[in-house]
């Protein structure tokens, strides 16, 4: 029941279908193929009420079925090492943020050293930094993956 409110609450879909379609496994499928055709702004819903995922869960009963939150599948975003032109190398510095700290979107991440220059790379997103991929003292190229964010709540 917590999850026909949420659709119904956030994407406005009717909920005497959504009570029907409950009833059986035939009906669920068509569910499935309704709710295909909303995914993207189900997504979003998902996402900015702080969940990731969801899936049925049939361990109870053959025709009693919930939903089941899954909050171990998040939101993630990759700080990518930008394009810095015709530099040949790139050396990670000094990363200005622990895993676990907090960043907000245009915050300086890591400091990276060209052959001519020292720059800052800003998270585009806020969240959480959950991964460093690439250690201080690594050499690197544009395009490559330094870590990953958690995406806060939108």
């Amino acid at each position: 029941m917590l999850f026909t409110s949420f659709l119904t609450q956030n994407l406005k879909l009717n909920t005497q279908n959504l009570l029907y379609l409950r009833s059986s496994a035939s009906k669920w499928k068509f569910l499935y193929y309704s709710i295909n055709s909303f995914l993207p702004e189900i997504k979003k819903s998902i996402i900015s009420a702080g969940f990731s995922g969801f899936s049925v869960d049939n361990k109870k009963s053959r025709n009693k079925r919930r939903i089941v939150v899954d909050s171990d599948v998040s939101a993630k975003s990759k700080l990518l090492l930008p394009d810095l032109g015709d530099v040949k190398q790139i050396k990670i510095i000094e990363w200005l943020k622990k895993p676990g700290e907090l960043v907000a979107a245009g915050e300086a991440v890591v400091e990276v050293e060209t052959e001519k220059a020292t720059f800052v790379i800003e998270a585009e997103k806020e969240g959480q930094l959950t991964r460093i991929l690439v250690h201080a003292g690594a050499t690197v190229k544009s395009g490559d993956v330094l870590a990953e964010i958690m995406l806060a709540a939108l």
